[in-house]
């Protein structure tokens, strides 16, 4: 391919590829925002045209559409080297370039872009690039992602999709088989495959040949020679990890509410003989519950986020799913019995038994197995698989006879802690349990034959572990990570020097690099708020577009939600006592569908607490607050418990709102000893209840009257230091309840302050709050600025004799004051009550606020069934000029050609049957061995063309 542009105002850039270019215009859509008209013509047009070569590199794949900052760039791989041929004549390449280039602006025609995203001068007719220029190219980022070698594509066939799914002889992307879930430039070719599928068939085909759409995935590929009973065989394997939940290790675990897991992989083992293709697939993924590790430590700890209950909905949107695409589910199950692993090994098991039939588990302690008895006691993994690989079987082709022999139709989806190194190693055996049975069912190996000492087998289990050691440096930045357990003597010396020197540089990377990666990452994906696809601009798009806004109203709605925030600084207490008169300060007249506390001195304040946190004491809360939300017969599930040693946040939901609330995670911030230290700081948990996105910050700010200053930078930092997956903040969210004991003081004498609380004369409280360092500093606009509180109608909440209604009686006489506070923001809001309540085990009042908040609702599959029928109302539309398009746009969108029925893309596994109509799963004994010298090609001849050096293991060539 090569890429050519014309000058002057009226700038299109142009993809030609053989004998067909793909013509492309920065538009305006009627949204306002930018846009892309397309044109396939024939190349020799744009030279007709004048179109000049806008770069001299070579374009091997086009890859999308992005637009940053007003500027709509075109994504392009321009370095690459071949590391796979699963089959003759198709490659995998890995991707090593890629360049941009911008649709709207020629401001980076004609240089190169240094290591650091600045221009260099390439073009000597044109001037150097202004140093004091210091800008650096927009999509210098997504660059060096994307060539950071672990990134693949192919010109041949879809990557998306394995090969038993796709077809052996399938090339370009597949309506019915393709995997959004695996193209990680999705988000830049979304909207270019839905024009693609609206074209006729012949336009389409065209399209396709033309190699107009790429996949890229990430993960790994490779290609390895070896020898099966002397005939050369090429054994490949593709690893392709799903973007849907995408982060490091430690930061992103678990599932998330559509059902999508941590490290979701699917793994495809691949053999080709001149005659004969056998293909083996398997997944992997995080264990499907809400569960986290935060700290990067030796051995950080297991937190259970989100109660079973409220789990189930999703867990079974995930396994159902599973189900759906692969058949028959084998659960490989590598957790720990002990340690911190069995209770998340409990709850999983627990939600497992949800599904007695559909799948089945096998349970194997690896890590124990491994300590106990080594690399040996791998192999008690094989009994427990065989049967299973022999119900399920395997995909095999003849090749020449074109003959699908069987498919598989069952998968085995493997999950230890972090699904790097166990499971790779589980995955490894299973892989060569089925692959020596495809063998046998062959006759190219008897039963009988030891294997472990011959090439083949090597061969096999060096690749997977290269695909073990690749995998872990994506999710860890270190391919050291990989090491499934340590050994069962004790580390030498230089094995300790080793693991620390990985751990400091792990901690680097964390530092340094992941932040800048994620972001990237979340850029690539289009995850970013302000983020749309462009949209590629033709009739049928902007009729659809325009119709949806219309009927808005029939898809949509608003609904009251009723939601309590109380805040509780417990002083180190746990109350296991009646706590109704706070969660229902008026009985059952307000029962509020989510319910939010934040509770303050969940451990006791002192440095040796604070450093040997008590973490169960969170808990002890929950369960407490849980039984009494179930006071008045409504079932309440966790959604959220997020700990920061002193703070604990919980955040509950009626059951009946379950389906509703989606996006549920949380963070927090430290703030003390400038961010050091866990006393003081912010705990926070994310949501979306409908489309509507709530944040609530439960908040330990400094203490001391004067400290107003140490405060202030509190507030800032938390504000700021909040940070979401998909680079969401703070101030992303359509409404804000930020609490907690905030610890501003009244600043009148104590004397006069008590006074007033005694005598309680008219205006007290105002003339108090008039002293109150919060209300003053948000009156100036210092800190919470566009926050709300409701006024203030209860006493002072701090500070008590505890068990008393006492004011301070001790030495240090505390001035009474208001330290406990809720505040709010957003415009669907409104206040119900605000208040104190009489709980007398600390030296603070809890408080809570009553809320109802309008939220925006949409049924989706309403906006579907009207989105159908306005495209068939398009089809049957006489004339369609009548629509508001200029002339320009018009003649750059009158070339499009809308086939009469919408194609809809199909996530099903393909499944064959013989002429029985039964599924074939193993095939029958061949009529004679594939791999004999009459079924085969010689040694020199295995293949159809030579790979390059660095894919073969051998220094022999296939061809």
């Amino acid at each position: 391919m090569i890429i050519l542009s014309t000058k002057g105002h009226n700038r299109r850039i142009a993809i030609a590829s053989n004998s067909q270019a793909l013509l492309l215009k920065a538009e305006v859509a009627s949204t306002g925002r930018l846009s892309c008209s397309v044109e396939v013509v024939p190349k020799k047009e744009c030279i007709e045209k004048g179109f000049e070569k806008l770069s001299d590199l070579e374009i091997y794949a086009f890859i999308g559409l992005i637009e940053i900052d007003g500027l709509l760039f075109i994504g392009t791989i321009t370095g690459k080297r071949e590391v796979a041929q699963p089959i003759p004549e198709t490659s995998i390449n890995r991707v090593l370039a890629v360049d941009f280039f911008c649709l709207n602006s020629n401001r980076w025609d004609g240089y190169d872009i240094d290591d650091n995203g600045y221009p260099m001068d390439t073009d000597k007719s044109k001037p150097p690039p202004n140093k004091n220029d210091n800008v650096r190219h927009p999509c210098w980022a997504l660059m060096k992602l994307l060539s950071n070698g672990s990134f693949y594509f192919s010109n041949e066939f879809d990557l998306t999709s394995s090969l038993q799914n796709r077809g052996f002889y399938s090339s370009g992307l597949n309506d019915n088989v393709y995997d959004e879930k695996y193209m990680w430039n999705n988000f830049m070719m979304i909207q270019l495959i839905g024009y693609r599928d609206r074209l006729d068939s012949e336009t389409k085909e065209l399209f396709d040949t033309e190699g107009f759409i790429t996949s890229i995935i990430r993960g790994y590929c490779e290609t390895a020679i070896t020898y099966i009973n002397d005939f050369k065989v090429g054994m490949t394997i593709i690893s392709r990890e799903s973007f849907k939940r995408t982060g490091y290790k430690n930061r992103v675990r678990g599932t998330n509410d559509d059902g999508e897991t941590a490290d979701f992989i699917e793994t495809e083992f691949i053999m080709y003989s001149g005659s004969f293709c056998y293909a083996y697939t398997q997944i992997r993924g995080s264990v499907p519950l809400f569960w986290e590790q935060k700290e990067y430590s030796t051995n950080p700890k297991i937190h259970i986020t989100r109660a079973l209950e409220a789990t189930k909905p999703v867990f079974e949107r995930h396994m159902t799913a599973l189900l759906n695409t692969y058949g028959h589910m084998r659960i490989v199950n590598l957790l720990s019995t002990k340690s911190d692993e069995s209770e998340l090994n409990e709850k999983f098991h627990e939600l497992l038994s949800l599904y007695p039939e559909s799948c089945e588990i096998i349970d194997f302690d690896l890590k124990r197995e491994y300590i106990q008895d080594g690399i040996i006691a791998t192999k008690r993994l094989i009994p427990m698989v065989l049967k299973f690989v022999e119900q399920d079987g395997y995909y095999s082709y003849y090749i020449s006879k074109h003959r699908t022999l069987s498919e598989q139709q069952g998968i085995f989806r493997t999950n230890c802690l972090d699904c790097l190194g166990r499971t790779n190693l589980a995955q490894q055996i299973i892989s060569m349990t089925a692959f020596r049975t495809f063998l046998e069912d062959s006759q190219i190996i008897k039963c009988s034959d030891y294997i472990e000492d011959k090439e083949f087998f090597l061969t096999h289990n060096k690749i997977w572990e290269d695909n073990g050691l690749e995998l872990a440096k994506i999710h860890t930045g270190n391919t050291n990570d990989n090491n499934i357990v340590q050994k069962k003597s004790k580390l030498s010396l230089s094995s300790r020097f080793s693991s620390v020197k990985n751990s400091v540089n792990r901690k680097y990377f964390k530092v340094f690099t992941e932040e800048i990666e994620l972001d990237t990452t979340d850029l690539l994906l289009g995850r970013k708020d302000d983020q749309y696809p462009v949209e590629i601009f033709d009739l049928l798009t902007e009729f659809v577009n325009n119709g949806l806004r219309q009927r808005i109203s029939e898809y949509s709605s608003y609904r009251q939600v009723s939601i309590f925030v109380g805040s509780y600084n417990a002083s180190g207490k746990v109350i296991d006592d009646d706590l109704t008169k706070w969660l229902f300060p008026i009985e059952e007249k307000f029962k509020a569908d989510i319910v939010v506390i934040g509770l303050q001195e969940v451990v006791e304040m002192s440095a040796r607490s604070i450093l040997n946190a008590d973490e169960s004491k969170g808990g002890m809360w929950e369960e407490t607050i849980r039984t009494y939300l179930g006071f008045y017969g409504d079932s309440y599930l966790l959604l959220r418990i997020e700990h920061m040693t002193s703070l604990t946040l919980l955040v509950f939901a009626k059951k009946g709102m379950i389906d509703l609330v989606k996006n549920v995670e949380g963070t927090y911030k430290r703030t003390g000893f400038g961010g050091i230290a866990a006393n003081k700081g912010a705990a926070a948990c994310s949501l979306k209840v409908g489309e509507s996105s709530f944040c609530f910050v439960n908040c330990h700010l400094a203490a001391g009257e004067s400290n107003v200053d140490d405060r202030k930078n509190d507030y800032v930092s938390i504000k700021d230091g909040l940070k979401f997956s998909v680079g969401k903040t703070l101030d992303d969210h359509d409404n804000i309840f930020w609490f907690g004991d905030m610890n501003y003081r009244v600043t009148m004498p104590n004397e006069n302050v008590r006074d007033e609380l005694i005598q309680k004369k008219d205006g007290y409280l105002e003339n108090l709050l008039m002293h109150d360092q919060l209300t003053q500093e948000i009156c100036s606009g210092t800190v919470f600025h566009g926050y709300k509180e409701p006024e203030i109608r209860f006493n002072p909440t701090y500070k008590y004799d505890i068990g008393t209604e006492l004011y301070d009686t001790s030495d240090k006489e505390r001035t009474p004051s208001w330290t406990d506070r809720i505040l709010y923001k957003g415009s669907n809001i409104q206040v119900l009550s605000y208040s104190d309540v009489d709980l007398l085990y600390s030296d603070h009042k809890p408080i809570y606020g009553a809320y109802r908040v309008k939220v925006l609702t949409v049924d989706s599959l309403k906006r579907q069934v009207i989105k159908e029928g306005l495209h068939k109302e398009f089809e049957n539309l006489d004339n369609i000029n009548h629509l508001s398009i200029d002339d320009d746009v018009n003649s750059s969108v009158s070339s499009l050609s809308v086939s009469s029925s919408q194609k809809t893309t199909s996530r099903s596994l393909s499944v064959k049957r013989n002429s029985s109509g039964s599924i074939q799963r193993r095939p029958p004994p061949m009529e004679s061995p594939p791999f004999n010298a009459s079924s085969t090609v010689t040694k020199k001849n295995s293949f159809k063309r030579p790979p390059p050096p660095s894919i073969s293991s051998t220094n022999s060539s296939h061809s």
